[in-house]
């Protein structure tokens, strides 16, 4: 398992992570929207900016959860990917009305002492 330590405010958090995993956020990037094509969406950009558009999730981050859009914006500036594809990978949830069959996750949870670790996986059959 590859493990970032980041530290610092949640822009500096954001761009560490960016800088950290640039690489694979752009592949991750790649697939996802390919996945999208496949499932027969034409014009994928089109499609990307109008889901961050009219996500309520987005706005809604700006009102209820500022350091989320400091970090994301890091994650953005750090990765070398636009705002609108960094806030389009924090809504894979809610962009399951492209039709791949039922997805999964799977997630767990770790406390130990004064560190405590969470994940989840996207269980997508091309992402595995």
């Amino acid at each position: 398992m590859r493990v970032v330590d980041l530290a610092g405010s949640p822009g500096e958090i954001g761009l560490g992570h960016g800088v950290a995993l640039a690489a694979e956020i752009d592949a991750h990037l790649h697939r996802w929207k390919s996945q999208v094509a496949d499932s027969g969406v034409d014009d994928v950009e089109a499609w990307v900016a109008e889901l961050v558009r009219d996500s309520w999730y987005v706005s809604t981050a700006f009102t209820e959860a500022p350091h989320i859009v400091e970090e994301v914006d890091g994650i953005a500036e750090g990765a070398g990917i636009s705002l609108l594809d960094a806030w389009f990978l924090q809504l894979m949830d809610e962009s399951w009305r492209v039709p791949d069959g039922p997805p999964g996750c799977t997630t767990f949870g770790v406390v130990n002492g004064l560190r405590s670790w969470s994940g989840q996986t996207m269980d997508i059959k091309t992402f595995r």
